[in-house]
C-alpha cells in the first residue's frame, strides 16, 4: 500500500512515518521547504 504524509517533520507526522514503515508500506512525505530533514529509519 502507498501513503501520502503531510507534515511528516513535526512530531506526530514523523512518528507516523516511522509507523507506516515498521508496517514495510511505501511511504511518502511532504514537508514544507522551510523544515529541516531529519534521518527516519524503521
Amino acid at each position: 500500500m502507498k501513503v501520502l504524509v503531510t507534515g511528516a517533520s513535526g512530531f506526530s507526522g514523523a512518528n507516523l512515518v516511522r509507523r507506516l514503515l515498521e508496517e514495510e508500506l511505501l511511504v511518502k512525505v511532504l514537508k514544507s521547504p522551510f523544515s529541516p530533514i531529519f534521518p527516519i529509519s524503521p
